[in-house]
């Protein structure tokens, strides 16, 4: 069994790049859109900074980010750590064969790694790899003593184990939470994969070629949208925990401080665990949608982004006109906003400027509730303010081209609404426009 650190030291560039290694043509690569699984693991850990990887039954890495120096140029590198590594490596497999839903382990070599199994038609095909991380600020005396035990350059060693990222007891759950959904979503995506093509063998050619690639359109859509949705409140369950420490370091923690951190927390993890599988039902049509206060759904959003707006020095404007119901998914509409705010703030991040803000005002004009998000970040360029709701588009360095594309499907497949932008004055300016539940109960 190949571990998530085993990685030759080959795949490195010679500045020091890590490379990710070409996927390889199994069985498992037929039954899921591995470029986008790539896409979510790679996404993940620019989140997180925590490696991950899908691997197969037979050691092959089908998918992998962020593979830790620490591991490939030295523990791998040589004989008696790599042994260690081993051990790990067979652990963590032989808990998976027992049936364990998941599993962690401490290698001896002073970094945890961990586990989830996905099975697709009764078969244990592969696991999700999450690891190479610390779970406390490194052991400097002891990392200092293996170095000198092995034969390590020390200097190369530590540079290296300063790469390593250090995951809190806090914001483990969060990880392993991401882990064990992955692996359940990569499963239950397999299954469905594997049900349509035994369904389809039934059928004509042309048929089965037509459901195939719809099918391999959506999951690739849930993929991409799962990454972006997660970013957001990961960042923020970072934030709620480094201002706990900055709190405790200046002796201005106090219990009820702590109380609303862990509450906040709590929040931000329930929520996270819901996100996989509200995307996994997204594109089917038998969801029930239902009557929800826009209002209460703008704030579900809000309370993603409070922390990282804070954090960014970001001011928010509020002002809500009351009682305004309609009749869609709220979920949804609330994932909509959060794109759009999401965008609102890192164009801000952008700013040199002392007096950064998002205005959010809902009002209603005749049966329609109208919602409008303003920020001051500079607004977009004129000559491509037309594309910025196509798929795949997008003006920033690292995006995805997603959030907006997926805020305008929501808005107007979904809620029956329609989403625009323009360009005002120092700034961004969308406006959503949704019929009203009253209008709707007339026709």
């Amino acid at each position: 069994m190949t571990h998530l650190s085993d990685m030759p030291a080959q795949n490195l560039s010679a500045t020091g790049q890590r490379h990710v290694p070409p996927l390889e043509a199994t069985p498992l690569t037929q039954l899921l859109d591995m470029e986008n699984l790539q896409q979510l693991t790679l996404s993940f850990s620019e989140a997180t900074g925590v490696s991950s990887a899908i691997i197969d039954q037979e050691g092959k890495v089908l998918a992998a980010s962020r593979w830790q120096r620490l591991c490939t140029d030295y523990h791998r590198a040589n004989p008696a750590t790599c042994a260690r590594c081993i051990e790990s490596d067979t652990d963590l497999a032989l808990k998976m064969r027992e049936g364990k839903d998941w599993a962690i382990y401490d290698c001896r070599n002073g970094l945890t790694d961990a586990a989830a199994p996905i099975v697709i038609g009764d078969q244990h095909v592969a696991n999700v790899f999450v690891g190479q991380f610390l779970r406390s600020a490194a052991d400097e005396d002891f990392f200092r003593h293996q170095a000198r035990e092995f034969g390590f350059d020390e200097g190369g060693y530590f540079q290296a184990l300063h790469e390593v990222p250090t995951v809190s007891e806090e914001k483990l759950p969060a990880i392993l939470g991401f882990m064990k959904g992955f692996a359940r979503l990569v499963s239950s995506l397999g299954n469905e994969r594997l049900s349509l093509q035994r369904e389809v063998r039934k059928n004509l050619e042309q048929e089965r070629l037509l459901i195939q690639q719809s099918r391999l359109a959506a999951m690739g859509e849930m993929v991409h949208n799962i990454a972006h949705q997660w970013r957001q409140p990961l960042n923020a369950l970072s934030i709620v925990i480094s201002n706990i420490k900055d709190d405790y370091d200046f002796k201005e923690l106090t219990p009820e401080a702590l109380e609303k951190a862990v509450h906040h927390s709590r929040r931000l993890l329930q929520q996270m665990s819901s996100t996989i599988d509200d995307f996994r039902d997204f594109f089917r049509p038998d969801r029930e949608p239902g009557e929800f206060d826009v209002a209460h759904a703008i704030d579900d959003a809000l309370f993603i982004m409070e922390a990282s707006l804070k954090n960014n020095n970001i001011s928010l404007e509020k002002q809500y006109a009351p009682g305004l119901v309609v009749y869609g998914y709220a979920n949804q509409f609330a994932q909509a906003v959060l794109n759009i705010i999401a965008n609102a703030k890192e164009a801000l991040q952008g700013q040199n400027r002392p007096d950064r803000m998002i205005r959010i005002r809902l009002e209603q004009a005749g049966g329609h509730a109208i919602l409008t998000i303003q920020d001051n970040g500079g607004g977009v360029p004129v000559a491509v303010l037309p594309r910025i709701f196509e798929p795949y588009f997008t003006t920033k360095e690292l995006g995805s081209g997603i959030g907006l594309y997926m805020t305008k499907t929501i808005i107007e497949r979904n809620l029956h609404g329609t989403v625009s932008a323009a360009n005002h004055e120092h700034g961004l300016l969308i406006t959503i426009v949704l019929p009203l539940l009253q209008q709707d109960t007339q026709k």
